[in-house]
């Protein structure tokens, strides 16, 4: 009698067990409406095609017409890439400033502007003397008219991913075809340059 109440007792516990619920150290599992998921945002052919071609057709512009020195800063920009190719990093001394600026004016126009004359009797750009380094390649290889075109290359692929994100699927598209179509500032080997403030009266 004693062993028969002890089976059934033990029986209800294991049953009791039973309906207990699972744990899970995962947690619940939350269930995704797909209607209200938010769709990853494809990239589409048509944008890509039409920034490709803006930019290409930019290109065709650009090289169909001659090299201009625009500004005194191209005159700088390119002082300093000709002087680079000679092995003069930086600063020039008095002597070879004026055989560059002899080299350089020959042709006409300003030959080298925007360079200062220093209190040790050296001269340099009073431009940003990265860009001539980054144009140093180009120069040796006899495509200095590729320098603008090629970063803004990379200037309008960031555009392209950066403007879809913040303005939607055709936003990369006519930040592209925006920025090509500002002409003017591709034409220079100096490279493309911010517009001026105009000069108060």
């Amino acid at each position: 009698m004693g062993s028969h109440a002890r089976r059934v007792d033990t029986e209800r516990r294991v049953g009791a067990t039973e309906r207990l619920p699972v744990a899970s150290d995962a947690g619940p599992a939350l269930a995704i409406d797909p209607t209200t998921a938010k769709p990853h945002r494809r990239i589409g052919r048509a944008q890509v095609l039409v920034a490709v071609v803006a930019f290409a057709t930019m290109c065709v512009a650009v090289l169909a017409i001659s090299a201009q020195l625009l500004e005194p800063d191209d005159y700088a920009y390119r002082a300093s890439i000709i002087a680079l190719t000679q092995g003069h990093l930086l600063s020039l001394t008095n002597t070879e400033y004026q055989a560059l600026l002899r080299q350089l004016g020959d042709g006409g126009g300003q030959g080298v502007a925007q360079w200062v004359h220093t209190a040790s009797g050296t001269w340099i750009s009073e431009k940003n003397s990265g860009y001539p380094f980054l144009a140093l390649p180009f120069q040796a290889m006899g495509l200095l008219r590729v320098v603008p075109l090629f970063y803004g290359a990379l200037g309008c692929l960031g555009l392209f991913f950066g403007a879809r994100r913040w303005l939607g699927r055709w936003g990369g598209t006519g930040a592209v075809i925006c920025s090509a179509a500002r002409e003017q500032h591709w034409l220079s080997p100096g490279g493309p340059r911010c517009p001026r403030p105009p000069t108060p009266r």
